[in-house]
């Protein structure tokens, strides 16, 4: 095998080795955004129920400032 051939396989090799990686970051970024909107909706689905709380932090935070 030529120093050329050889040349070819390992980029072969590299490209092989991009797409899967680029396959699993695809993979893990679709997870995350996935979770984060599962979580931001739940929030403001279950907003109605937890509302009191959420002003006494607010207006516990406004009265230090």
């Amino acid at each position: 095998m030529t120093r050329i051939e050889r040349r070819v396989d390992d980029v072969t090799d590299a490209s092989a080795d991009r797409t899967i990686m680029f396959v699993l970051t695809l993979i893990v970024t679709t997870v995350i955004v996935g979770f984060a909107v599962f979580a931001l909706g739940w929030a403001v689905i279950d907003g109605g129920a937890g509302a009191s709380g959420h002003r006494a932090a607010i207006a516990a935070i406004h009265a230090r400032a």
